[in-house]
């Protein structure tokens, strides 16, 4: 009968994997109660949104309400480009 090595280390890689495991639950659990506030999320989310839909919109960087005014559309045109008449 062989004797049995004994490797004080067969074990470590299921320590290490639950102390991870443990870890990253522990953040998100932190992360999802310290952003619970909707207004927080909102503020993350909606804020560029906005800027980005009025530049889609009305082609300028900024609220679509407060960018609408600036629309290409709405300019007085004053002069033709129209030439030998």
């Amino acid at each position: 009968m062989s004797p049995r090595s004994i490797n004080p280390q067969s074990g470590q890689a299921v320590i290490e994997s639950v102390l991870l495991i443990f870890v990253i639950v522990s953040l998100v659990m932190l992360v999802k109660n310290g952003l619970g506030s909707k207004e927080v999320v909102k503020k993350i989310f909606h804020s560029p949104w906005s800027n980005i839909a009025g530049m889609a919109e009305n082609g300028v960087w900024g609220s679509v309400k407060d960018t609408r005014p600036m629309h290409p559309g709405t300019f007085r045109r004053v002069r033709s480009n129209r030439t030998g008449d």
